[in-house]
């Protein structure tokens, strides 16, 4: 979404601007209001390893982290991998460290 979101078909039918009201309102409700921060610093470059930059200090604002962790919202990323949330973890984890694995059925819900 921090890459290509002004390129695509989004900004042909909703304007940039638009296309940024979409985007900026979908990360929110899923990341919370801090990723908003990232996203309004990279939407203003051009430059793909600038925006990809900002995404990737996104992932590492703990405020952002638990506001993914904490949303009920289950998503559809690329390849069409249905999922509420992913991190990046330290290996090994081991078997008692494990909370919960969840694995939606991309058939029950809405996108």
């Amino acid at each position: 979404m921090f890459q290509l979101w002004d390129r695509r078909n989004l900004a042909k039918s909703h304007s940039v601007d638009g296309a940024y009201q979409v985007v900026s309102d979908t990360l929110q409700k899923i990341y919370g209001a801090k990723i908003l921060k990232y996203f309004q610093k990279a939407s203003k470059s051009q430059d793909i390893s600038y925006r990809l930059a900002m995404c990737d200090l996104a992932i590492h604002d703990l405020d952002v982290v638990l506001a993914c962790a904490n949303n009920k919202i289950v998503i559809r990323g690329r390849y069409h991998v249905t999922f509420r949330a992913s991190f990046f973890i330290e290996a090994p984890v081991r078997p008692e460290e494990i909370v919960e694995v969840f694995e939606p059925d991309p058939y029950r819900f809405n996108f």
